[in-house]
């Protein structure tokens, strides 16, 4: 079973394991995906890494802002270009390069694009479909 799939089961079960009363700090959401690999370890084996990378993997799509996550904390990304799902492009030491994550979906992308223009008091749509923002942390 491929990473991508063994990810998308996983969020499929924290989701269903969340409830309204549930504590989503992030003590609490750790909780949930935790359990919720230790039960898919029984079915098949997943190195120690395999685990560490489905955990976070996991909280930021909950918590944080998804797959950006992960380019977000590498301070040697100074921009992000977001033309689809599965069409991102980084600055990185100067140089423009094309990145191989993706987004899940479509509307996952434009779930997390609404997050980040929110934030931002600014608004993007079909009438009006580029923004550039910029992160409370300076990020672009």
């Amino acid at each position: 079973m491929k990473t991508a799939e063994i990810f998308e089961e996983l969020k499929s079960v924290v989701l269903m394991s969340l409830s309204d009363s549930d504590d989503l700090s992030g003590e609490g959401l750790y909780s949930v995906i935790d359990e919720a690999l230790l039960k898919k370890t029984r079915e098949c084996r997943l190195s120690l890494s395999e685990r560490l990378k489905l955990r976070e993997m996991l909280f930021n799509s909950f918590k944080k802002l998804d797959v950006l996550q992960e380019l977000l904390d590498d301070d040697r990304v100074t921009e992000i270009m977001i033309n689809g799902p599965d069409d991102i492009f980084i600055e990185r030491n100067n140089r423009i390069i094309r990145w191989d994550g993706k987004f899940e979906s479509e509307e996952r992308l434009e779930q997390i694009i609404q997050l980040i223009v929110s934030r931002v008091n600014r608004r993007v749509n079909t009438g009006s479909p580029i923004v550039d923002a910029r992160l409370k942390d300076g990020s672009r």
